[in-house]
């Protein structure tokens, strides 16, 4: 219940923010690389990085006299990682997909550079994500033969526990504007972790940093 009132009072907040002060949009193209970071009893487990993209919708509104913003968004990520392996003539290939959407909401502040409507924004805030998929597909390849098969990391069937579908982390990073258009730098930490297990004095986790270089029009 908590999850579903962080999830609906971020969106309710979104969907006011038109209405409570005249503000701007912001659309925004961006690559994604997000990391696996295994821990604890995982240690001997290998980490991985996400290559994707992601698309985002920002509304951003003036809190106060000074340029000082609360800017918040929708933003769907889109992650892939492939890794390979051959031993005794058989090929094992692995696809790692992922698709989030995520409510990042954040406050941000314009330092005008005084020349030809440049402008850089740092900002910093909270990023809600929600995990509509998370999943492996093995393939075995050997002699022309190949068989495949799909894992999901929420399957209750192939993990227990499964996976986190909702994860909540805090954003930081910083935009570079010229007139509309902008490039921007950013990071965001999931401070909670992507996969944890606590078990019969077994611990392990894989936490889960994105690291994202976006291109964006504002109007």
């Amino acid at each position: 219940m908590k999850i579903k009132a962080l999830i609906l009072g971020a969106a309710m907040a979104v969907a006011a923010f038109p209405v409570m002060a005249d503000g701007y949009n912001r659309v925004t193209v961006s690559y994604e690389n997000e990391s696996y970071s295994p821990g604890g009893d995982f240690d001997d487990m290998k980490g991985f990085s996400a290559n994707g993209f992601g698309i985002e919708y920002t509304r951003g509104f003036g809190v106060a006299s000074f340029p000082l913003y609360i800017e918040a968004g929708l933003k769907a990520t889109f992650g892939f990682h492939n890794e390979s392996e051959k031993e005794y003539g058989v090929k094992i290939e692995d696809k790692f997909t992922a698709i989030s959407l995520n409510i990042p909401v954040n406050v941000a502040y314009r330092i005008d550079l005084g020349a030809n409507n440049m402008s850089v924004t740092p900002y910093t805030g909270l990023n809600f994500r929600v995990r509509c998929t998370a999943q492996n597909k093995l393939t075995a390849s050997y002699q022309g033969e190949k068989e495949s098969e799909t894992v999901s990391w929420f399957d209750s069937d192939e993990w227990d526990p499964t996976a986190k579908r909702f994860q909540m982390g805090w954003n930081i990073g910083a935009r570079f504007n010229y007139g509309p258009f902008g490039i921007g730098l950013g990071y965001t930490l999931d401070f909670m972790r992507f996969y944890n297990v606590d078990e019969d004095g077994y611990k392990g986790h894989i936490s889960t940093g994105t690291f994202n270089v976006g291109l964006s029009y504002t109007f």
